[in-house]
């Protein structure tokens, strides 16, 4: 029996219902090599309505977030941002940014520079730190 990508799915469900589908920040993170931890749980971010859905043995559970936490989701640059909302403002730093500048094609890091709408304060003062720097 083989069993679907989860993103795959998770994609098709937000599709029908009209939501953004990003992976989580947790996972976003594990892919980007910024943390070696991997979740338990298969978890993507949505703009639709918070839900479990059992597939089988295996359970998505899609958790409702705010727009701006969607945005450029669907390409690196939504992973980057999606890890370092989940990583936080104590984790996110200059040292954290390099990482991800190089984990990333410059059109995508440029990308990530130009959401600073879609960031908090604390984020948008480390990526312009970071551009002050380079």
């Amino acid at each position: 029996k083989v069993v679907p990508e989860l993103i795959k799915v998770a994609k098709i469900i937000a599709k029908n219902t009209g939501a953004i589908v990003q992976v989580h920040g947790a996972e976003a993170a594990r892919k980007l090599e910024l943390t070696t931890q991997v979740p338990i749980q298969t978890v993507f971010s949505t703009s639709g309505p918070s839900r479990r859905i059992q597939m089988g043995t295996l359970q998505i559970h899609l958790q409702h977030v705010c727009q701006r936490k969607l945005a450029l989701a669907g390409r690196p640059a939504g992973l980057a941002l999606a890890a370092m909302w989940y990583l936080g403002k104590n984790e996110v730093t200059l040292s954290l940014i390099e990482k991800i500048q190089h984990k990333l094609s410059s059109e995508e890091f440029e990308a990530l520079q130009a959401a600073t709408s879609a960031m908090p304060g604390w984020m948008s003062n480390v990526m312009a730190q970071y551009g002050r720097r380079a």
